[in-house]
């Protein structure tokens, strides 16, 4: 009986220990980051274009921009999976949409 407890136990603490790298491997691959942009000029538009712009890579999960009328920069907050898209690849999107127009300021 000892020998069956003590294999019952391994086993869960194999399938433990593999089930907690697995999430924290997911939580390391998903990050986020703000990206600002210059040259947007309304919201619905210029920043509908850029997010869904940037949602068609492979690896970017959601998009949310913060657009401010009276700012020339604007924020777009990126979730994606860093093994499958590069900050770089997301600022050669942006400034490849709309004949160039949109400049990438900084990504955090």
């Amino acid at each position: 009986m000892k020998v069956f407890a003590t294999l019952i136990f391994s086993v869960f603490l194999i399938t433990s220990c593999n089930e907690s790298t697995s999430e924290s491997s997911r939580a390391a691959a998903n990050s986020s980051v703000v990206i600002s942009i210059q040259g947007m000029t309304c919201e619905k538009m210029c920043g509908g274009t850029v997010c869904r712009g940037l949602e068609k890579l492979k690896g970017v999960n959601s998009t949310e921009l913060v657009f401010n009328a009276e700012n020339p920069i604007d924020l777009v907050t990126v979730n994606f999976h860093s093994s499958k898209v590069s900050a770089e690849e997301m600022k050669e999107k942006v400034e490849s949409m709309a004949g160039g127009i949109y400049k990438v300021k900084e990504i955090n």
